[in-house]
């Protein structure tokens, strides 16, 4: 009888909820990703004239920084028309970005945003490795660190092949020469 409670209790206050929230985040993440797609549904996408010109227009207006707009629609509907001559031969947005980056010097804005599109969910991931990484740095036998101390273990487990590329041995006997910083009172 008890436990079977205990076994109700995991459920409902741990599994149950933990299960919600995954699926709650997977949902709002394949939302997100749906409304990306939907920007760059030019590149791969044959719709009606209308509707692409306003998703170029959009495209434009989310990216105005990131590209020029002068003579943008012209460029991009000749890269588009190039994509279906050789549509067998890029099927992927990867081997699309690969035709764009070869091209760059004709299509710099279409290389761009595809470069974009390519690197938004890589983006996303970065932050979420740094915090799984948070629970390996900050983990039951350091509970009690203190802000500045977590910042810095996490910086260096994250950047973890540049530290590896340090002599240790080297910052030890430097500090070790230096002058005692002791006072005495």
């Amino acid at each position: 009888m008890m436990n079977l409670k205990i076994r109700e209790n995991f459920l409902v206050n741990s599994f149950y909820v933990i299960c919600d929230r995954t699926s709650a985040e997977l949902s709002r993440r394949s939302g997100i990703y749906e409304t990306v797609i939907e920007h760059f549904f030019v590149f791969f996408d044959e719709r009606l004239p209308e509707i692409k010109k306003k998703a170029v227009q959009k495209l434009k207006g989310i990216y105005k920084d990131d590209i020029e707009s002068f003579n943008f629609d012209d460029k991009l509907d000749q890269f588009l028309l190039f994509l279906k001559e050789n549509k067998d031969t890029m099927n992927t947005p990867i081997e699309i970005y690969r035709v764009a980056k070869e091209m760059v010097s004709t299509f710099p804005n279409v290389e761009i945003l595809l470069k974009i599109f390519l690197t938004i969910p890589i983006s996303n991931a970065s932050g979420e490795i740094s915090f799984s990484i948070l629970k390996r740095v900050k983990n039951y036998l350091r509970s009690r660190m203190g802000e500045d101390k977590l910042n810095s273990m996490a910086i260096l487990y994250i950047e973890q092949d540049v530290l590896n590329q340090i002599d240790t041995a080297k910052i030890i006997d430097q500090f070790a020469q230096e002058k005692s910083r002791r006072k005495v009172i």
